[in-house]
């Protein structure tokens, strides 16, 4: 895609914001025409016309590598427009390689086939050159025409836009040729042809209409000459030059498919341009998933995946006589469509490196310093091909074809980058476990549901519990997604980041937490407070040893929970039972018997029952300090099930656990209610009211009392 960042602007003009919204809507339209007239002019169409007239491998090479080999000019964009406006250079340039492409409509006239050959690798050439031209200033429009957080979407809906253009064309020259036979194979070119003419001229026009966007600068040959040093110095710089060394020629390869499905496996124009459509199709749904997961996954793996599948392809393609004759067509066109999906997923992250790797000074320099290693790869790709094809027919293996030198430098190549990729940057080949990690399809599938997925300060209950489900996958994007929420300034975000730590605490984590922990105004101070719990560090476990001496309840109580959760041995009791009887809402409450529960403190918890039972008689909140009391002692499923059967039917529960007692106390006193609690090593309270008769209220404490006592150590009766 016409894309790539190479120049820059002295000084960009200043739109307002009603300007800016003018003119990338323009841009966008420039951005839906251009393929229509680009893709009629180079690529599968070109490459088919040639073969028609008779083009020899050499000549369709250079017609691969033309694109590559033409950027070589983008070296004196800077130095021969010093000073001209960025847009108006581009929109000129747009209009000039549209008269060059419309000269090939003149082809016809020439009777000599070989020689029509070279005009159009001639044409192509300068079609191309114009547009490397042309296309150094588009950046700088770009910047210009975007607001501060645009640019990233302008490029993804840019590029959404060409790969559908490319579609709408290669439907187009679907139709045409599928009528060449009525028409004229040569007539049928000419047509697709003067329709991409008329689509050039009118995508110059869409760039004339653009603003003012700022003057070109930059581009000396001093700079030039310090970039270069700089590149050989630095290791980041260089792996983006050797990446490109390998990942060029490896593209060139990569487009005898073209070659091999018509000369080889004997497919027509018109099915050939058909598997464009569905490849580009696929493609299009790729340029949808990058512009997705490429905000949230490092280049490297997505560099490494896309390779890995290439190197598969290469291999398939070049061993391709080794498939059974009647279905080798049909693996052909198959190897067709994915290679054209991750060859355009491949290009876009290289780009992608290209544009990471660049200084914050002399950034243009640098960029060409790029482009210059992608005319070198060009050259040397068309040497190592048409090599290998001198050698083919030495070469006696199983499975060739005679295409197979082609692909087998697409797969060595291919190989090659794989190799680069995981060497990338120093120290981190350990980290290639990881890596694979990023790319496989649970770590994917969190990245497509965390876009569909967002949470406002309107959002329903139900989206928000969708947006935590997000969270908590186990894998590096539901890590990213929790650290990028906990920094999200909506409130409703941090909070699901929150709650998602429950199941997935990520140390990393811990900064963000302990600023909201601090913070006395948040309105999220406690489910700070809360994660700190489920984060085992030694950092996590100090702060909460001094919150529990905050006076905020909500506070106090939530870190008394983290603590016991991480283990920490209460020092005093005594200060623990009057911070908990200072409290007046039960789910704080609850916060201090959960902690007690983690560490399963049933002295503390037989303690709180005798508290409750004297402050409280809600039979609700009773119940649940009993199920979490017996839950210590190891059995809270038959305490919930006895206090099912005592709502079900009065009395019913409290006559099974008599029943299953060996001494029957059914008409005990208050005493003997005492004796049966000291069993279990606890004490009523002197105020704890017991009377003989079983009222409803009270036989949720009776039902409670016995069957803990019944679980309490050295208790049996």
């Amino acid at each position: 895609m016409d894309l790539s960042d190479n120049t820059e602007t002295a000084e960009s003009s200043v739109l307002s914001r009603p300007e800016q919204i003018k003119a990338q809507r323009t841009y966008l339209s420039y951005a839906m025409f251009n393929p229509l007239g680009a893709s009629l002019t180079i690529g599968p169409i070109s490459t088919l016309l040639a073969l028609y007239y008779g083009a020899n491998n050499l000549q369709t090479g250079l017609l691969f590598a033309s694109i590559y080999l033409a950027g070589v000019f983008a070296v004196v964009t800077p130095a021969l427009f010093q000073g001209m406006d960025a847009s108006r250079v581009t929109s000129r340039s747009w209009w000039i390689r549209s008269v060059i492409a419309g000269s090939i409509l003149f082809f016809p006239f020439i009777p000599d086939a070989s020689l029509k050959v070279w005009l159009l690798v001639g044409i192509l050439f300068a079609f191309l050159s114009i547009r490397a031209v042309g296309i150094s200033t588009i950046p700088s429009v770009l910047r210009t025409i975007s607001g501060p957080r645009e640019l990233t979407t302008m490029n993804a809906e840019a590029m959404l836009r060409w790969y559908f253009g490319c579609l709408i064309t290669a439907l187009l020259a679907w139709g045409v040729l599928s009528q060449r036979h009525r028409l004229g194979e040569e007539n049928a070119f000419m047509i697709l042809f003067g329709v991409g003419f008329m689509f050039n001229l009118v995508t110059s026009q869409r760039l004339s209409c653009l603003p003012q966007t700022g003057s070109i600068e930059g581009g000396s040959l001093r700079a030039l000459k310090e970039a270069f040093f700089e590149v050989t110095r630095q290791r980041t710089y260089r792996e983006v030059v050797w990446i490109t060394l390998l990942q060029v020629p490896m593209a060139i390869a990569a487009a005898y498919q073209v070659n091999a499905l018509r000369g080889y496996l004997g497919y027509t124009p018109e099915a050939i341009t058909a598997l464009t459509v569905v490849g580009l199709v696929v493609s299009v749904a790729g340029a949808r998933a990058l512009v997705l997961i490429g905000a949230r996954i490092p280049v490297r793996p997505l560099l490494l995946g896309s390779h890995l599948f290439l190197f598969i392809l290469g291999a398939s393609w070049t061993w391709l006589q080794l498939f059974p004759a009647p279905i080798r067509s049909i693996i052909a066109a198959i190897l067709f469509v994915l290679g054209t999906l991750f060859l355009a997923i491949s290009g876009t992250v290289l780009a992608a490196l290209s544009n990471e790797r660049l200084p914050r000074d002399n950034a243009v320099s640098f960029s060409v310093i790029y482009q210059l290693a992608g005319v070198v790869a060009a050259i040397l790709g068309i040497a190592a091909v048409q090599g290998l094809g001198m050698l083919a027919p030495f070469i006696r293996m199983p499975g060739l074809h005679p295409y197979s030198h082609s692909f087998f430098l697409w797969t060595v190549l291919s190989l090659g980058v794989c190799f680069f990729a995981l060497v990338m940057a120093k120290g981190k080949f350990g980290l290639l476990a990881r890596d694979i990690e990023q790319i496989l399809p649970p770590n994917l599938l969190t990245v497509f549901r965390a876009h569909d997925v967002t949470v406002h300060a309107s959002s329903q209950p139900s989206e928000v519990r969708e947006f935590e489900n997000v969270l908590v996958s186990h894998s590096p994007a539901g890590e990213r997604l929790i650290l990028e929420a906990l920094r999200h300034p909506e409130a409703r975000q941090r909070s699901a980041a929150f709650n998602a730590l429950y199941e997935n605490p990520l140390p990393s984590s811990l900064p963000y937490i302990l600023a909201e922990a601090d913070n006395q105004d948040s309105p999220l101070r406690g489910e700070a407070v809360n994660a700190l719990g489920f984060l085992r560090v030694p950092a996590a476990t100090d702060a909460l040893r001094e919150l529990v001496h905050d006076r905020n309840p909500d506070i106090f109580s939530k870190a008394y929970k983290g603590l016991l959760r991480h283990d920490v041995q209460l020092s005093d009791s005594t200060a623990f039972m009057k911070r908990y009887r200072s409290l007046r809402h039960t789910w704080h409450r609850l916060d201090m018997l959960w902690g007690l529960l983690a560490q399963k403190r049933s002295d503390l918890l037989w303690d709180i029952i005798a508290y409750e039972m004297s402050y409280t008689h809600d039979p609700v909140w009773i119940r649940s300090v009993f199920i979490i009391l017996a839950e210590s002692l190891g059995d809270d499923v038959r305490m919930s099930e006895l206090f099912i059967v005592e709502r079900e039917k009065p009395r019913a529960a409290f006559e099974e656990l008599l029943a299953e007692l060996p001494d029957p106390i059914a008409e005990a006193s208050i005493r003997e209610w005492r004796r049966v609690s000291a069993k279990g090593k606890w004490r009523l309270p002197a105020n704890a009211r017991f009377p003989r008769s079983l009222a409803p209220e009270n036989i949720t404490c009776l039902i409670g009392i016995l069957h803990c006592c019944r679980l309490a150590p050295d208790t049996n009766s």
